[in-house]
């Protein structure tokens, strides 16, 4: 995200864009959100990773429900909005919740 922004906003336009990327993205998303529930037993936090990880879920399943294309549209838009130094801005932030995730189940 902080090195190479372009590409994620490349990543993200591509969403919905195929049947095959609209399902493996929404399955892969899916499996994080899974994780989340099943680890929550061994958190200090076990309410936030539950609600985190039925939230991942609950939503993959509706963007599974909704017209790809609407869906895509959606990714289109959000990538226009979302400049490369947006995503330099925020990358740390990602870094710093992947550690917390981390320490919090350790």
């Amino acid at each position: 995200m902080f090195f190479q922004p372009e590409i994620i906003r490349k990543t993200i336009r591509k969403a919905g864009s195929t049947k095959f990327i609209n399902y493996v993205e929404l399955l892969t998303r899916m499996l994080p959100g899974i994780a989340f529930i099943l680890y929550s037993k061994y958190s200090n936090y076990m309410i936030i990773f539950n609600v985190i990880g039925y939230f991942i879920i609950l939503s993959s399943i509706i963007l599974l429900l909704i017209p790809r294309k609407i869906h895509n549209r959606f990714s289109v838009q959000c990538a226009e909005i979302l400049k490369p130094n947006y995503f330099k801005i925020i990358s740390p932030f990602s870094i710093i919740i992947g550690i917390i995730l981390i320490v919090s189940i350790i």
